[in-house]
């Protein structure tokens, strides 16, 4: 859905139509003579959207350079921010990774759509999308939609992974955050419930409603134990049932799968 349209004649109509103005912010090439911008024609269109994979690449492409943020979105071989002198790189920001079935879209076969999309934090805006197929899931596909090097990572629950862990701070020379460890890790969630946290005070309190609830969300931080799990160097208990789990570059090497 480009525009607001629901097929590509209509995308193309909506071009046609679209201002000088807006038409050269788009980057539209120049007709001669007269020099007016001329939008694409609908057999360009059809071409173009023909493939998916490479649009959805391109746009996330085009909003990550507007914004600034184009360093998330390369395909060269660059390593980001590098360190100087043994110390970190300052962070760039923040970027979540989640996974959305969209809504009213299905396959051929009849099985909805299921995108991996990262969102940088504080700006709301989705920089690259990565359709889930239905024989994977999003575990090895989150490797694919973005360069993080610099960035801090947030992922839920399923992404609590060994692997995950270290592409993001080996190969990447990421942070991340594993904003919850569940059963998936059973052995690292009993490590961390043994930790004393009714010794340590409330680093925040933050309360909120919604979904029909009222939560209040308290974060207490200690180091984290030598666990089965991903290792990160720090965790922090957010309520009862919820532990983050974060990392940052050149952290201890996690243990052997």
């Amino acid at each position: 859905m480009l525009a607001g349209c629901t097929s590509v004649l209509a995308t193309a109509e909506w071009a046609a139509e679209a201002p000088q103005e807006l038409l050269a912010a788009l980057g539209v090439r120049r007709s001669w003579p007269g020099g007016r911008y001329r939008a694409p024609h609908l057999a360009t269109f059809r071409r173009v959207l023909r493939d998916a994979d490479a649009v959805d690449a391109v746009i996330g492409s085009f909003l990550a350079e507007i914004a600034g943020f184009a360093s998330l979105t390369r395909t060269d071989a660059g390593s980001g921010q590098e360190q100087q002198d043994g110390e970190q790189a300052p962070l760039a920001g923040a970027v979540s990774v989640d996974g959305k079935t969209a809504r009213g879209v299905r396959r051929d076969d009849g099985r909805a759509v299921h995108l991996l999309s990262p969102l940088i934090h504080g700006h709301g805006l989705v920089v690259a999308q990565r359709d889930v197929a239905h024989k994977t899931n999003e575990i090895p596909e989150v490797k694919k939609p973005l360069d993080p090097r610099g960035w801090a990572v947030t992922l839920d629950a399923l992404h609590c992974q060994k692997q995950t862990a270290r592409f993001l701070v080996e190969d990447k020379k990421a942070a991340y955050v594993f904003t919850a460890a569940k059963d998936n890790q059973s052995g690292l969630v009993a490590e961390l419930d043994a930790l004393p946290w009714e010794q340590v005070p409330a680093g925040h309190v933050m309360s909120g409603r919604g979904h029909g609830r009222i939560e209040q969300r308290t974060i207490q931080v200690l180091p984290a134990p030598t666990a089965s799990g991903p290792t990160p160097p720090r965790c922090s208990s957010s309520n009862a049932t919820s532990t983050t789990c974060t990392g940052r570059c050149n952290p201890p090497s996690p243990p052997s799968a």
